[in-house]
């Protein structure tokens, strides 16, 4: 019986990040530590950010929902 190898050719890993536009070390160090992964990623992974601000809670629906995509 022929074994069915899973193929090696993989499309795009494709991430929308949403981070809150913080001054917090906490969001920061987050978001630097997706940039970190996304380059050494950079031939796979496409990572696409968008921050939003907590005091405008009630936009954060219609960012989700409608997530901004970056050409390229």
């Amino acid at each position: 019986m022929k074994r069915l190898l899973p193929s090696a050719v993989h499309g795009l890993l494709r991430f929308d990040l949403l981070l809150d536009d913080s001054s917090i070390d906490h969001f920061r160090r987050l978001a630097a530590a997706f940039v970190k992964q996304a380059q050494m990623h950079r031939s796979r992974l496409v990572l696409q950010r968008q921050t939003w601000q907590e005091r405008a809670a009630q936009k954060l629906p219609e960012l989700i929902a409608n997530p901004r995509v970056d050409a390229g």
